[in-house]
């Protein structure tokens, strides 16, 4: 693992249990942004990719419209994903402690693929292998 990606790591797994609130009361959007992501995930969705999923906050929404998705969570922060395998644990979840610059997504797997908040951490070129990825 890289040493930004041992840094990220570490940042978000001493902010696991402060995090849901603090997305949701101290960033501009945060709570509409969450909550509202459901409405552009296609109602045909049966399997979902999350990258960055951290505490998954934007998977309350999805379940509520598609509680019979199977989500694969893809995070750097294993404490995050311990919480939200506690939120969640009545729902299809695979979660998967890893890097999405280095996940193998497979091919044509996904229906659809999410990432809420996460983009903004990577360079553009970092992006582009990304979405390349997900293509």
């Amino acid at each position: 693992m890289s040493k930004i990606s041992e840094e990220m790591k570490s940042f978000f797994n001493t902010r696991a249990d402060v995090y849901d609130t603090q997305q949701i009361i101290n960033i501009d959007g945060g709570k509409e942004c969450y909550y509202e992501i459901e409405k552009y995930v296609p109602a045909y969705t049966k399997t979902l990719l999350d990258l960055g999923c951290g505490t998954g906050l934007e998977l309350h929404s999805i379940f509520k419209k598609l509680p019979k998705v199977q989500v694969t969570g893809v995070d750097l922060a294993d404490k995050m994903l311990k919480k939200l395998a506690e939120k969640y644990s009545k729902y299809s979840i695979n979660l998967i402690n890893d890097s999405y610059l280095t996940f193998d997504m497979g091919t044509q797997k996904y229906d659809t693929v999410i990432s809420v908040m996460s983009f903004h951490y990577f360079t553009h070129i970092q992006k582009l292998k990304i979405y390349g990825n997900i293509f």
